[in-house]
């Protein structure tokens, strides 16, 4: 959220006071307003209101040099990342599908999307409003391969956008859903990523 909030501690404590006196027979299935609205409102008592961080810049990136030629590298990359094997994780070339919903104003051409269709990858240590909660980080990292000579190529690693699972709310058929925040980017999972290339291309030699 971008802003500051209007309701104080003391309202959220008041609203979440109620909901300890409020049955769920009344929630669901009371004639009245207040259940409705006190259900609306549990789910968002239950999101940390950290204030988010804006989308990762193009300064951000990670990167490495492998001792092959483009096409070395491209394969090492799809090798690597193929069938989900890296964290449940999949691999799609960007000129084959539409990638500019991610991000505002990002339009990339050319490499790889590295895109975690199933979920989080991993946890990590998020700082909020009441202290430091292990979230589920949800990344989507763009891969490119640069020639630098003859049998040299850099591999950048950038994270195009991260976010992290900070609670529920309710969905569009009136059911949980995770709530998803946007937070910078975890460089060390960029490193890990580079690992994994690194580890494929040393066996295919």
């Amino acid at each position: 959220m971008n802003g500051k909030s209007n309701i104080s501690s003391t309202d959220f404590a008041g609203l979440k006071a109620r909901m300890a006196k409020t049955t769920w027979r009344k929630l669901f299935y009371g004639k009245t307003l207040e259940g409705f609205f006190l259900l609306f409102f549990w789910g968002i008592l239950n999101v940390d209101l950290t204030t988010a961080s804006p989308p990762p810049s193009n300064k951000l990136e990670t990167q490495f040099m492998l001792a092959t030629n483009e096409s070395g590298a491209n394969t090492a990359i799809s090798n690597a990342f193929g069938l989900g094997q890296y964290r449940r994780m999949h691999l799609y070339e960007v000129k084959k599908s539409e990638w500019d919903y991610l991000v505002k104003d990002w339009h990339p051409t050319n490499g790889f999307i590295l895109f975690p269709l199933i979920g989080p990858i991993t946890n990590v240590a998020v700082k909020g409003l009441i202290g430091t909660k292990n979230l589920p980080y949800v990344p989507y990292f763009h891969i490119t391969v640069w020639p630098v000579s003859t049998n040299k190529s850099k591999v950048i690693i950038r994270t195009v956008l991260a976010k992290v699972v900070d609670g529920k709310e309710l969905g569009i058929h009136t059911t949980w859903a995770n709530h998803y925040r946007v937070v910078s980017p975890i460089l060390q999972e960029e490193t890990n990523v580079l690992k994994a290339i690194a580890r494929e291309f040393n066996n295919e030699e």
